[in-house]
């Protein structure tokens, strides 16, 4: 293959010693004389590498992997990157000063840009679409050059044919097609991968704000056991206790600190997995501030409106309508199997300089299918596409089924955190509030009160396990639709 330069004199017109304008305007041959015809073949051979040269300009460019440098861009990406602020401010959720606030939107949208994991989708989504320029191709017609020695004189005996293949019975009309549908399936699964991607960063997110409020929650409850201790210890100097109940109440409080530090391993854990599912690592996440204000008043669906999304799910998912692309370019390569049993034509026409005579042929050649009609990757072809049809149904089946899993789980979850609600509102909260009046009067000793303020920190740990799993099978329910909630609406009545 030439390189730039030999590029560049071609262009200027000479290769080597030979010029452009004598190749095209060759000197007459001399019927008497060898040394004319020995000319000509030069001049004929220098056309064919003349030609060969111009069909292979196109020049390798090596790029190889720096593992340092790639590993430093890694270390060094923020959230506030110039591509992550583009893309905010292409969806309008950009600000003019630094962001305080950084939701699920936000988020999901940096993601994009940074995921290593969709950065590799998007690469193999252009992978097939680069196969339909292959695919797309036609065959090169094939140039053959025929000298010939012979003795006695004249020796030369000069000749070239040219083979012409021409492609019969839809070839590469089947062959574009299943690039095409390839082509699209990748799309489509670039599409699933960025929804799995949003799905992952939405749990990641009630988990990190789950553990960070069972973290208060542990807290509040730590510190009212620390109280009672220190308190049950004066009553035992004051002889008003017993050393059981200072041991029973010691033990309590440092199990209590034992799950306040779990409780804090675990929202440190949930963090880096945050910042692993965004793309970078967990000191870029710590220079931001994750927000999620209606974390704990998830919205109460309309159960009809997300009935008909997600009877509408099996239809226009992404992962489905992957699947039937990837159908039809198996239809497709069935297709181009078939056709394949039709051999394609040969058109060879020639010419040769035979001693003063010219000659010229014209041939033709085929494959005769006598001994194989290509049945063999025809059933192969057909099985793959009994294979992709199987998997279809089989994926269309488990949306249907997560569509009714996913409805029950919300009105369960919706149910239970209603009445954790109503018992936080009217039974702990009321509670809270007497003991500490009654304190305040007088009628209620402070290990009471303490008593009362571990219940309180003990049930709120209920609320928000209650709060978790509505928020858990809201994200059912956009899995299953593969749409936000923003797109079904909420009820204000409240009425199921």
């Amino acid at each position: 293959m030439p390189n730039a330069l030999e590029c560049q004199t071609i262009a200027t017109g000479k290769i080597g010693q030979v010029n452009l304008s004598r190749l095209r305007a060759p000197p007459p041959l001399n019927r008497g004389g060898g040394e004319n015809r020995t000319e000509a073949m030069k001049v004929g051979l220098c056309q064919s590498i003349l030609l060969i040269c111009l069909c292979g300009c196109s020049t390798y460019k090596p790029r190889p992997i720096d593992p340092i440098a790639t590993k430093a861009s890694f270390e060094n990406a923020r959230l506030t990157d110039p591509a992550v602020l583009i893309e905010l401010t292409r969806h309008d959720l950009n600000t003019n000063g630094p962001i305080q606030n950084w939701d699920l939107d936000r988020l999901f949208l940096a993601a994009l840009v940074l995921n290593p994991e969709i950065k590799a989708a998007r690469a193999d989504a252009e992978v097939f679409q680069a196969a339909i320029k292959t695919a797309s191709a036609r065959l090169n017609p094939t140039l053959s050059l025929l000298p010939e020695y012979a003795t006695p004189a004249p020796p030369w005996i000069l000749g070239f044919s040219v083979d012409i293949p021409i492609e019969t019975a839809g070839k590469r009309a089947n062959r574009i097609s299943h690039a095409e549908s390839a082509a699209r399936a990748a799309q489509l699964g670039l599409a699933d991968a960025m929804w799995r991607l949003r799905s992952r960063l939405r749990n990641g997110l009630i988990d990190y704000f789950s553990s960070k409020l069972e973290s208060q929650s542990v807290a509040a409850e730590a510190q009212a056991r620390t109280d009672l201790l220190r308190f049950v210890e004066k009553k035992l100097a004051n002889g008003e206790a017993s050393v059981f109940e200072v041991e029973t109440a010691r033990t309590e409080q440092l199990s209590s600190q034992l799950n306040l530090q779990a409780s804090r391993n675990r929202m440190a854990e949930n963090r880096a997995a945050l910042a692993q599912t965004i793309g970078v690592t967990t000191n870029a996440l710590a220079e931001i501030k994750i927000g999620w204000p209606d974390f704990e008043k998830p919205p109460e669906l309309e159960l009809n409106r997300a009935g008909e999304l997600l009877n509408d799910a099996p239809l226009s998912r992404a992962d489905v309508q992957q699947l039937l692309a990837e159908y039809d370019a198996a239809e497709a390569a069935l297709k181009l199997e078939v056709s394949k049993q039709y051999p394609d034509i040969h058109f060879a026409p020639g010419y040769a300089w035979d001693q003063h005579t010219h000659k010229i042929a014209f041939g033709g050649s085929f494959a005769l299918p006598i001994l194989d009609q290509n049945q063999g990757p025809i059933a192969e072809a057909d099985a793959k596409r009994t294979a992709a049809e199987a998997r279809f149904v089989a994926l269309q089946s488990k949306v249907i089924n997560d569509a009714g899993l996913a409805l029950l789980h919300y009105d369960g979850a919706l149910e239970s955190m209603r009445n954790s609600e109503l018992t936080w509102k009217n039974i702990v909260t009321r509670q809270a509030q007497v003991s500490r009046r009654a304190f305040e009067l007088g009628e209620l000793d402070r290990t009471s009160l303490y008593t009362v303020q571990i219940q309180s920190a003990v049930f709120d740990r209920n609320r928000l396990a209650a709060i978790r799993d509505v928020q858990l099978a809201l994200g059912m329910i956009e899995d299953a639709a593969q749409k936000p909630l923003s797109t079904i609406r909420t009820d204000p009545t409240n009425e199921k």
